[in-house]
């Protein structure tokens, strides 16, 4: 079953664990479930969370859009945008990219093939709070409903039904596995923002086969702000998320 981008869920589960005073590890099986094995993640977790840390936050960088991805060397920018995500950190900076790893395919005594995600570290620069306090989940909420109908009405050929053949309702009806006590809002546009982006890829997808070179421009031109509009609103709800816990008086474990 798909998923919200690692990154995404590892940044929430992450800031809900340091302001529940639980163990990070716990709760990163929580968040990575459809993985075997981590790699590279869980030190540096304890590093920034030792350094006094309060959240981890996800950018999600597309070509000719960085999104909140902070400053960084060239070659963590680079590692960033090819795998499309990142977790990072606001006050001492610093920044982890996943990669994918596929393991045991020729294996015979595995069994099966089998996932991991090894975490591969970076400097960054500090991010200023204000760029962070500033993000704005209600208007990312209504750019993505607005891109939801401009899409629709783009898709006038009847490649909006074609395209996922009944996937739109099974998506957006889908549990994302995500804290208890996030607030509705943010839980909501997580979980709206991650049916939308699937359902934009999906659909990008199918317009590759389309039976004409226009049928699959103008396709993918109704898709592709719709796609870019939902990673955007992921990205503002994940980073809602981490200030939210922030915010929460520390619990610590008993």
């Amino acid at each position: 079953m798909p998923e919200l981008a690692a990154s995404v869920r590892v940044a929430v589960w992450t800031s809900f664990a340091w302001a529940q005073g639980v163990d990070a590890d716990t709760v990163l099986r929580r968040a990575l479930p459809d993985v075997d094995v981590v790699l590279g993640l869980s030190e540096r977790l304890a590093l920034w969370q030792e350094v006094g840390e309060r959240a981890v936050y996800a950018a999600l960088p597309r070509p000719g859009a960085p999104g909140l991805l902070p400053r960084c060397s060239t070659d963590a920018f680079a590692a960033a945008a090819d795998a499309q995500e990142a977790v990072f950190v606001a006050g001492v900076g610093g920044l982890a990219v996943p990669r994918l790893v596929t393991f045991g395919a020729e294996d015979e005594t595995i069994g099966s093939e089998g996932l991991a995600i090894r975490w591969e570290s970076f400097d960054a620069a500090p991010v200023p709070v204000h760029r962070l306090a500033g993000v704005d989940v209600a208007g990312a909420d209504r750019a993505l409903r607005q891109a939801v109908h401009a899409a629709a009405d783009g898709l006038g050929d009847g490649g909006w039904v074609d395209a996922w053949q009944g996937q739109p309702a099974r998506a957006t009806e889908r549990e994302w596995s995500l804290p208890t006590d996030l607030p509705e809002r943010v839980r909501g546009l997580l979980a709206r923002a991650g049916s939308i982006l699937e359902i934009a890829e999906l659909g990008l997808s199918h317009a590759e086969r389309s039976t004409t070179a226009q049928l699959t421009g103008e396709r993918q031109s109704a898709l592709r702000p719709l796609r870019d509009t939902a990673v955007a609103a992921l990205e503002a709800a994940t980073c809602s998320a981490g200030a939210y816990f922030a915010a929460q008086p520390r619990r610590t474990s008993s």
